[in-house]
């Protein structure tokens, strides 16, 4: 899995608010009229498509009368690009993507984008309608400066009003995601998950997906579809689930609909009530934000570390019988949800209601609403008689509710006239909220009443590059800490870290790691893309003895345990044994300090009527090193001479003893400096002759590693 070192640009804005406020309302500061605007939207010719040699073309279906908004507008999608500053906002009626600069809250520019589709294998659009190739959701890239729009049939990429390339993905309103390292753009159409990199099709799941997003510093996508999937290693996910996908690995085309999942990179989470209509990401706190997702009126939050439901918020407006009709799919009224990040606040649009429910992600309450006004004469419902087929019910201005109203309808068509799309520029803690007539709500929000908190993340793998899960990696500051398991692709992520340098460390008694920490400061942002690699487990290596692999009682030799790599920061507390312990005596543990890779220690022989072997063992995180000792009789040991000639400065000493395998060594007997190991001759004789030069020796000293030992003195010779 590709985990690029990303930092996701965020800006701060002011740390400290200047007082709290008791709810985290809004200030209406502005309304864009779009309409006011007078310059000319700048066009772009579509490029040329090739001709498909079979044009798909789709069956005939009954269109259903739809009621019109309140003016020629029909706004469906706006975004932020905090780092330019500057809002793009989407209007489906014209097909005009609009461009306002965030400095002075009004429109630049604007793009026309009728046309620019770009289908598989180039095949035009076949289906009538209103949603085909026109607009319905946009996505601004800060890292690339640039923007997109998707419609159902494709869609094109910009910076500023300049056209750059075709996206082939498809998505409906609120229904895209674009990855700012890959730039792969994820689409959710209300039949499909498409996965796209301009006009380079990667791949697609055929499902009834209705919404996507995206962490942009995991590298995560997460999308809310109503079918389910299943494949090898991987049980029937969930209905009405969340799909996530690993959208950083190099064969996500397999684990996307009919190949072969891997449950290492996806996550599901079981919705009993129906289709999840919203998804949100906040990047700090790593938490998933799903509009409905365990009943109609709640906020559910996510633990994206563990995949788990932390909090279920109610407040939410009912919107359970309201379906936006995608294509020929009655799919769950889009529920926008929209972060500030650096707050922690989070903003739940409800479109029926023209509301907009605020969340505090601190305390997981519902703090406010924000109630955006609709126009006179915006909302006019419509019976929608029984056999009907609706299809592409006019996008983003008009929703299906099943509630029947009448003998002779199924339920009704209703305009919205008020909220359909909300966006936080965090630059300037600013809420923009897209109206279906075609303004522009500015919202300056309360500011913050604490510092921001931020994340880190990274990956741990082993030498051979597969990930390391269950790894526990530590932050720890001067001001703050954080502590993260890796879960099963090796991913980390460290919440809750606020302005300061930090130390962060994998801990394990199984594993060392390289590096085996790193420094990071967090001043405005969230930090990606660590890497540590985790050692093979730690375990002994070998098991030496020296100067001695044979004793005799009273008689110690030197073990040394060495590891394979260096103990970790607790040190390595080893498990030492003898497989006779009335033999060979050693210590029941010893601990090798952290850092460092071995240890010696010794080993005591004890009175035997027989030579006897000894098996030494070390034992360390499920790894056994041995060695093996011989533990024999004493013997005794006799010179037969000891000379030194002061012409020659040689010094030789002849010697027997009562063991033919034992070890002998001459000493000084002055002050025990040891001269030498005598030469085994064979049946019990030994001999040593070496130069002295250090004056003249008086008498020496002849010690067994049996526990014999003698002395003599020196006799001088020519």
């Amino acid at each position: 899995m590709k985990h690029l070192a990303v930092t996701f640009a965020i800006f701060m804005g002011a740390l400290l608010a200047a007082s709290p406020a008791l709810h985290a309302q809004a200030t209406l500061v502005k309304t864009i009229d779009l309409s006011t605007w007078t310059g000319v939207p700048v066009s772009t010719a579509q490029p040329p498509i090739p001709v498909p040699s079979n044009v798909i073309v789709a069956p005939s279906y009954v269109q259903v009368p739809q009621p019109a908004p309140g003016s020629s507008f029909s706004l469906t999608g706006i975004a932020v690009d905090p780092v330019s500053n500057t809002i793009y906002v989407a209007d489906h009626a014209s097909s005009n993507v609009y461009l306002i600069d965030g400095a002075i809250n009004a429109v630049s520019s604007a793009a026309y984008t009728y046309g620019l589709y770009g289908n598989i294998d180039g095949v035009p659009p076949a289906l009538s309608g209103t949603a085909g190739n026109v607009v319905t959701t946009v996505i601004a890239n800060p890292a690339t400066n640039r923007w997109l729009f998707m419609g159902e049939f494709g869609g094109g990429q910009f910076s500023g009003t300049t056209f750059v390339e075709n996206v082939v993905g498809q998505a409906m309103q609120s229904g895209g995601a674009w990855d700012p390292v890959t730039g792969n753009v994820y689409g959710a159409t209300g039949d499909a998950l498409w996965v796209t990199q301009g006009l380079k099709w990667l791949n697609f799941a055929l499902s009834s997906c209705n919404t996507t997003v995206l962490n942009p510093m995991t590298l995560r996508v997460y999308t809310s579809c109503i079918l389910g999937y299943s494949g090898s290693g991987l049980a029937q996910i969930p209905n009405y689930g969340i799909v996530g996908v690993d959208g950083g690995s190099p064969d996500m085309q397999a684990r996307i609909g009919r190949g072969t999942p891997r449950p290492a990179s996806w996550y599901t989470l079981q919705n009993a009530n129906g289709q999840p209509a919203g998804l949100a990401v906040n990047a700090n706190t790593n938490r998933l934000y799903v509009a409905a997702a365990t009943s109609p009126t709640s906020l559910d939050v996510i633990d994206l570390s563990t995949n788990t439901i932390v909090a279920s918020l109610p407040g939410l407006p009912d919107q359970s019988s309201d379906f936006l009709i995608g294509g020929i799919y009655p799919l769950p009224l889009p529920r926008p949800i929209a972060i500030n990040t650096l707050t922690n606040r989070i903003f739940v649009l409800n479109s029926v209601s023209s509301t907009i429910s605020v969340f505090d992600g601190n305390t997981n309450a519902l703090i406010g609403t924000i109630s955006i006004p609709v126009p006179d004469g915006a909302i006019v419902s419509v019976p929608v008689p029984p056999s009907t087929i609706m299809q592409d019910v006019k996008t983003g201005n008009t929703y299906f509710n099943r509630v029947i109203t009448s003998p002779n309808s199924v339920g009704t068509l209703t305009s919205l006239g008020g909220a359909i799309a909300l966006a936080v520029n965090e630059t300037s803690n600013t809420l923009y909220v897209a109206n279906v007539n075609g303004t522009v709500s500015v919202f300056a929000l309360d500011p913050p009443t604490a510092p921001a908190k931020f994340s880190v993340n990274g990956v741990i793998k082993n030498a051979q590059g597969l990930p390391a899960a269950g790894i526990t990696v530590n932050a720890v500051g001067a001001f703050a800490s954080a502590s993260a398991v890796t879960d099963s692709t090796g991913l980390f992520v460290l919440t809750g870290l606020q302005f300061g340098g930090y130390a962060i460390a994998p801990s394990s008694s199984s594993f060392s790691f390289s590096p085996a920490s790193q420094n990071v400061s967090v001043i405005d942002r969230n930090i990606g893309g660590l890497t540590f690699q985790a050692n093979p487990p730690i375990a002994p290596a070998s098991y030496t003895l020296s100067p001695w692999t044979m004793i005799g009682a009273g008689v110690t030799t030197t073990a040394t345990v060495t590891l394979n790599q260096p103990a970790p920061a607790a040190g390595a507390v080893l498990t030492l044994a003898s497989s006779d312990p009335k033999a060979a005596k050693v210590s029941s543990t010893v601990t090798i300090p952290a850092g460092q890779s071995s240890i010696s220690f010794p080993v005591q022989g004890s009175g035997v009527s027989a030579t006897t072997t000894v098996t030494l063992t070390a034992t360390y995180n499920g790894g056994t090193a041995s060695a093996s000792l011989t533990v024999a009789p004493g013997d005794s040991l006799k010179i037969g001479k000891a000379t030194f000639s002061p012409s020659t400065h040689l010094l030789t000493v002849a010697a027997t003893g009562t063991n033919s395998q034992a070890t002998l060594n001459v000493f000084l007997a002055s002050n025990n400096q040891l001269l030498g190991t005598m030469v085994n001759q064979g049946g019990g004789t030994f001999s040593f002759s070496q130069p002295f030069l250090a004056g003249t020796p008086a008498s020496v000293s002849v010690v067994s590693n049996l526990g014999g030992k003698t002395g003599q003195g020196v006799t001088l010779v020519p």
